[in-house]
């Protein structure tokens, strides 16, 4: 398979037409040849391409690609093209489309992830519905527990609600500032990646738990979904690479 043609159908699959992200979706660096073993992660840093490079693979996909906006090609951006190019690693990324997609989403299989029931779709940002609204029937001393044993202790915690989860809405990724709006909804528990100034005196005011999961720990979900889709539909050799990262 050609990169070209496994951006094609990608970018079917995402509905990448429909968004107004400041990233680029689809293909961000190409290669030649065929496209047969590909790494997945949530970010393009030096270090994840490193590694892929390491494996041989073909061409890498990723949330959190090279691309936003105008960019200069030096320092950082310089030094994870030159090892593209050097070793003919192909790199595509999806942003928004990923946070928001019903099946391959962040927050959608982060509900599922947590056994969260009664999965609705919610909060419209670029194009898409990026969160989820789901119940959650856990505690929310023993999700933490959970979540600390599966990924890493949450980068913030401002427990004020009830001690269940109960009414959970699910934002991955910088949803801290979406925070007043979300609570609209009526909620019980807020998960998101990354928190702000405001949001432990939200939390307290307004009666509610928020939880900050750390940025790409929140987006994890996601892609090793879409890896797993890829290597079922196409056959191709698939594997994610996972870090241990803060923030």
């Amino acid at each position: 398979m050609k990169l070209i043609e496994l951006e094609k159908y990608l970018n079917n699959l995402m509905q990448v037409e429909k968004f107004n992200d400041y990233g680029i979706n689809g293909i961000q660096v190409e290669c030649t040849g065929e496209v047969k073993k590909i790494v997945f992660g949530v970010t393009a840093s030096l270090e994840f391409l490193k590694k892929a490079a390491a494996m041989g693979v073909d061409a890498v996909i990723v949330h959190h690609g090279l691309f936003w906006g105008p960019t200069p090609l030096k320092g950082h951006i310089y030094r994870r093209l030159k090892l593209l190019f050097e070793h003919n690693i192909g790199l595509i990324a999806y942003h928004l489309p990923l946070d928001s997609h019903s099946e391959f989403g962040n927050s959608v299989n982060l509900a599922h992830r947590f056994g969260g029931t009664n999965i609705e779709q919610f909060f419209p940002y670029r194009g898409g519905e990026i969160g989820v609204i789901a119940h959650v029937d856990k505690k929310v001393d023993l999700f933490l527990r959970e979540y600390t044993r599966d990924f890493a202790p949450p980068l913030a915690s401002f427990l004020h609600g009830n001690e269940k989860m109960g009414r959970t809405a699910i934002i991955s990724g910088g949803g801290a500032g979406m925070f007043p709006k979300v609570l609209n909804h009526k909620i019980d528990t807020y998960l998101t990646g990354e928190f702000d100034g405001p949001s432990q005196y939200i939390a307290k005011e307004e009666q509610v738990n928020f939880i900050a999961l750390g940025h790409e720990y929140s987006e994890t979900t996601g892609i090793k979904s879409l890896a797993a889709h890829l290597s079922e539909k196409f056959d191709l050799d698939t594997e994610v690479l996972s870090f241990k990262f803060r923030g």
